[in-house]
């Protein structure tokens, strides 16, 4: 078994709490309502957690959220739990092709002049620990001695 399938993390889910459907999260996340993409950012996560194979919108957050993330430090925290909890890999073990792009936004945190920043997207390349993507990354993070 790999490293990946041991990954476990732990939210709070309300009694009662109703997720809204991918059409509805998908429009909240192109809003323009900081509020209303972080909101929509969570039901996402929640729905992936309670059904890991289910549309993970992967594309939506990247054209919606990963360019306005540094606004705000709860957006980007969610990112990274969003980064953690997708899947990663196609069906026949190879990686995601739109891991490229998120790899390019890890490098972009590893050389942000913020130490928080920096110490942040290296515990969420940690906690990922696929040799792919830390291949990418080696440069990068060399560098942010």
């Amino acid at each position: 078994m790999s490293i990946e399938s041991y990954r476990d993390i732990y939210i709070r889910i309300p009694e009662g709490f109703v997720i809204p459907s991918k059409i509805e999260i998908a429009k909240g996340l192109a809003s323009k309502d900081l509020k209303e993409k972080k909101s929509n950012l969570n039901f996402l996560i929640f729905s992936i957690l309670l059904d890991p194979s289910s549309d993970q919108l992967l594309m939506n957050v990247i054209t919606n959220i990963v360019s306005i993330q540094h606004k705000n430090s709860d957006l980007r925290k969610l990112v990274f739990i969003y980064w953690e909890i997708i899947n990663k890999r196609k069906h026949d073990g190879s990686l995601i092709d739109e891991f490229i792009l998120i790899c390019n936004c890890l490098r972009k945190d590893l050389l942000h002049p913020n130490e928080f920043v920096v110490s942040s997207t290296l515990k969420l390349i940690g906690r990922i620990a696929i040799p792919e993507i830390i291949d990418s990354l080696i440069v990068p993070i060399l560098e942010t001695n």
